[in-house]
């Protein structure tokens, strides 16, 4: 008799981890792809949660300066930065008016629902925002997927 295996909903199917990431860049673009991470969903009605992180430190002069990181599944940005200006037009999530150079650790957490069992490339961009000229240095920055039983 044949063994059956039950998959009970939210129970953790696989789990990957992809880092250490680091790399530098210049001010208001989306040119640093600070790494990607390939993942084949074992189910296709799983959810897969996507855990990244890392420091972002911007050498700016004394200005208006912030950052932030956005992901992308197979080069669609699926999730960007929230501005943390209180409504400006940049998608930065750190922020700061007059203080020139800064560095903070970012957290972000995204629920995606591929609907598929092919490869999946997900990527991390970061971007720096000065009101002058600047650049920025991202290091430490990793990936950790999860499978989750839908």
């Amino acid at each position: 008799m044949a063994k059956t295996t039950l998959i009970e909903k939210g129970q953790i199917l696989q789990c990957a981890y992809f880092g250490e990431f680091s790399g530098s860049g210049s001010n208001n673009n989306w040119s640093l792809v600070l790494g990607t991470a390939s993942f084949t969903p074992r189910k296709a009605n799983s959810q897969i949660l996507i855990m990244y992180n890392g420091t972002l430190y911007n050498n700016s002069v004394p200005s208006s300066a912030g950052g932030g990181a956005r992901l992308k599944r197979n080069g669609v940005v699926i999730q960007s930065a929230q501005n943390a200006d209180g409504g400006g037009t940049q998608p930065y999530a750190m922020y700061a008016s007059g203080l020139g150079n800064m560095a903070t650790r970012l957290h972000y957490q995204y629920l995606d629902t591929p609907n598929t069992t092919s490869a999946i490339n997900y990527s991390v961009e970061v971007s720096s925002y000065s009101s002058a000229s600047s650049s920025f240095t991202a290091f430490g920055w990793s990936i950790v997927i999860m499978e989750i039983a839908g």
